[in-house]
């Protein structure tokens, strides 16, 4: 099968895996869903976006769903993305990028609609730190990373020890945690 054919099955994937009836929706059902069409599409990523393909790779296939923290705001966040591409003619770098925005969307917590930063009001994604164990969010436009605890600016400081955060993580680190609605 060649690339197209290879993104039809992957809409078809993602499509029956976020139209599902509410009650039907379900971590399990998500990360099985996102792991087929990874098994799909991983090897057209690499040209499109090299750095990112072992990451997501590896958080794909090293996690277990019950590591993942999904609201039903960031499926709906993916939602609006698939419309958005599956009725459109295929442009195979445009639909990558929608893919991996699909893939951070459910992959990477965040609180859509809710949680927004201070300079743009962009979405902010949870990165847990391994050398030094916190939460930092970081803006998904302008790059502008807060501590979690202290929700201060952090300088100009890359982090390149940073990674997505856990489940875990993010219930151990995050005190207002139980403010977070609608968890599947």
């Amino acid at each position: 099968m060649n690339i197209y054919g290879h993104i039809k099955v992957a809409i078809q994937i993602l499509d029956s895996m976020l139209s599902k009836n509410k009650c039907d929706v379900s971590k399990n059902r998500i990360v099985e869903g996102l792991r087929d069409t990874w098994g799909l599409l991983h090897k057209y990523c690499k040209n499109i976006h090299p750095d990112r393909t072992n990451e997501i790779n590896d958080r794909l296939n090293n996690l277990e769903p019950e590591d993942f923290l999904i609201t039903k705001d960031m499926l709906r966040d993916a939602t609006t993305v698939l419309n958005r591409i599956k009725d459109e003619r295929i442009n195979v770098k445009e639909f990558m990028y929608s893919y991996f925005r699909i893939l951070d969307v459910l992959l990477i917590f965040h609180k859509p609609y809710e949680d927004g930063c201070n300079l743009c009001q962009s979405d902010l994604f949870y990165y847990f730190d391994t050398l030094e164990k916190v939460i930092i969010r970081e803006c998904e436009t302008c790059g502008t990373q807060f501590n979690i605890g202290s929700e201060e600016r952090l300088t100009s400081r890359t982090y390149s020890n940073l990674r997505p955060a856990t489940r875990k993580e993010i219930i151990m680190h995050v005190s207002n945690f139980e403010e977070v609605s609608d968890i599947i």
